[in-house]
């Protein structure tokens, strides 16, 4: 997402400049969430639903032990959805 914006850093910065935002002087967490702003404002909700499932997803070849991509929230998720379908899951 950062080399998006310091891709096109010009029209980045006259974005900010509009509005009167010094990214720079922003806490991390806050440039971060300008950035995204900037980049998604004119998306349409699935665009939008895509960009946000890439930015969640482990990079190629990184296998998770912890967070939503790992096995174990992997399958607490599938049984979740399964218990909302009134399913059971097999048992192992």
């Amino acid at each position: 997402m950062i080399g998006v914006a310091s891709g096109q850093y010009a029209a980045f910065d006259g974005y900010c400049a509009a509005r009167n935002v010094e990214p720079l002087q922003l806490p991390l967490d806050r440039a971060l969430n300008l950035i995204y702003f900037w980049f998604t404002e004119h998306m349409d909700a699935e665009n939008k639903t895509r960009f946000d499932m890439q930015l969640s997803m482990p990079p190629a070849g990184v296998e998770p032990t912890t967070g939503p991509w790992s096995a174990e929230e992997m399958g607490g998720g599938f049984m979740a959805l399964a218990a909302m379908n009134g399913k059971t899951a097999a048992p192992a």
